[in-house]
């Protein structure tokens, strides 16, 4: 035969599953809720013996032309083996699935392949034994069989003698059912493919050290944002309307466009999104600042700083429905991304691209707002003055006029948000394809009832309009706190990450019809008042 040499070669090559991830997707899936779907799976002996031993514990795992499909019940969802779990010649089935059968509530027993009886497994042994769990060589050599009585277990530091990308697993997978904070130290850094997938899964830290550090961050930028509320009426009361909507505007699109360049281009998360969010109300508050020097109409003397107690009720009843809005929008923002950062983690998402997502969708969504609240205090001293003189009829026409105004940007902005999520999304940057599918489901969810979301502060300044302060108060909560906050609370214990895209329209809606039924009683009782001065007169 002769081999003649050849200068170019041409065809396909696919390269085979990774054996030590396909164990790993089939253990982590059958503990998580819900299916997991594997693509690429090696399906060796060893990847086989690991699909035999779960089908065995309850799992439904179905095999599709490659495809497996992997039905998991839940970290406590496995049931006792009706028979004794064979792992074939796999060491890899045989250390990690025991560090899940001691946290179980059963017994159960592993045997296999005479190769596999006659290898060391102390070395899992004595790190489960240290945890508390009761595994026994039913032989007395150290090795398979075992026989293992699952119970609770308590959470250690393992300073591994050996770097083993087995033991660690092991470990950490029995810290799943240990009663505090699992760790191990190696003395050379093993394969982490357990860490990276139990990520994926959403075994993270508690939800707290979020919540810390945004508002530690948060809270640096509060100053900012209560001087520059307070500029900003001063800057409306000086008929610049305009310049006081430039500088909430300008500091929404800083916070917008830093948001995912700090979670994503700096990989800084939760800690991004806060200093995004102070940043952009530093900015809001320099150019109020600046126009302090270029008051037209509003004079300042030393007595403008002495504080009055009758004065300062006056402005709190005024200034209640704004100050307690302003509130609310920061606690229902902590919760939200908290929320979004956990269950963001429990999905296929991960926590950074929904918080990523979220706070431009949120921003994007406040730069909308700007010009319904813009209306909104517009029309309140124009609806103050009539509601004074009497006019009622002016009251009503006034209301309905801003609340038409108000309704038709908010119709154009339920079109564009519907239409085109993609296209707003890619303005502030860049991402995968996931992260783009997250932010049109987000979009076009949480922004449903966007045609509505001027309602309630044209409402609720009418209220205030009209000396009704309580009211108004009442009006500007009943999204936030009354119906958002639970609703971001309460829907992802059963829907996961989608409770919160849900939470947004149906808070919408039921602060929408709370406020048509204050203002239907109250705009009859504007049309009592009228027809009463008409007959006076």
């Amino acid at each position: 035969m002769e081999i003649k040499k050849l200068t170019n070669l041409h065809g396909e090559l696919t390269v085979p599953g990774d054996k030590s991830i396909s164990h790993r997707a089939v253990m982590f899936g059958s503990l998580a809720k819900g299916t997991t779907k594997i693509t690429h799976f090696l399906e060796g002996a060893d990847c086989l013996s690991t699909i035999s031993c779960f089908r065995k514990m309850g799992i439904d795992i179905e095999n599709n032309s490659g495809e497996i499909l992997v039905h998991g019940k839940g970290l406590h969802g496995l049931s006792a083996p009706v028979d004794i779990l064979d792992v074939g010649n796999s060491g890899t089935t045989t250390r990690l699935i025991s560090g899940i059968l001691a946290g179980q509530n059963f017994v159960s027993e592993l045997t296999g392949d005479d190769s596999i009886q006659s290898r060391p497994m102390k070395r899992i042994m004595t790190p489960l034994l240290s945890m508390g769990a009761d595994i026994a060589s039913i032989k007395g050599n150290n090795c398979v069989p075992l026989r293992i009585t699952g119970h609770p277990l308590k959470a250690i530091h393992y300073d591994s003698p050996v770097a083993s990308a087995q033991v660690k697993s092991c470990v950490l997978l029995a810290g799943l059912y240990a009663d505090g904070k699992t760790s191990v130290t190696e003395p050379a850094l093993s394969r982490n493919h357990t860490e990276l997938m139990l990520k994926f899964f959403g075994a993270t830290p508690d939800v707290l050290p979020y919540a810390e550090a945004y508002t530690r961050i948060t809270a640096l930028g509060f100053p900012f944002l209560i001087m520059n509320t307070g500029m900003s009426k001063l800057i409306l009361a000086d008929g610049s309307p305009r310049y006081s909507m430039m500088s909430m505007l300008i500091g929404a699109l800083i916070n917008t466009v830093l948001d995912p360049l700090f979670i994503f281009g700096l990989d800084m998360g939760m800690t991004g999104a806060a200093l995004a969010t102070i940043l952009g109300q530093i900015a809001s508050f320099c150019i109020s600042i600046r126009y302090l020097f270029h008051f037209k109409s509003v004079p300042f003397s030393r007595g403008c700083f002495t504080i009055d107690g009758d004065r300062t009720r006056k402005i709190f009843s005024y200034g209640a429905s704004a100050c307690f809005n302003q509130i609310a929008m920061g606690v229902v923002q902590i919760v939200l991304n908290n929320t979004l950062a956990h269950y963001g983690a429990l999905s296929i998402y991960g926590s950074d691209i929904p918080l990523a997502c979220a706070g431009i969708i949120s921003k994007v969504n406040m730069i909308f707002m700007s010009f319904v609240i813009g209306i909104s205090q517009g029309v309140q001293p124009i609806i103050g003055f009539n509601y004074g003189a009497a006019l009622y009829r002016r009251v009503k026409k006034s209301y309905l006029l801003a609340l038409a105004v108000a309704t038709g940007l908010s119709l154009a902005a339920f079109a564009c948000f519907q239409l085109f999520p993609r296209q707003i999304i890619s303005i502030f940057g860049t991402g995968s394809e996931m992260y783009y599918q997250f932010s049109e489901r987000y979009f076009r969810i949480y922004m449903f009832l966007t045609l509505i979301n001027g309602i309630q502060p044209v409402t609720s300044n009418f209220f205030n309009s009209i000396g009704k302060a309580r009211l108004g108060v009442f009006m500007s909560l009943t999204r936030q706190i009354l119906f958002l906050l639970p609703l971001i609370v309460i829907f992802p214990l059963f829907m996961g990450i989608d409770g919160v895209m849900y939470a947004g329209p149906i808070a919408d809606g039921a602060a929408a019809i709370v406020c048509g039924l204050f203002t239907v009683r109250e705009l009859r009782e504007l049309t009592r008042l009228q027809q009463k001065t008409e007959k006076t007169n």
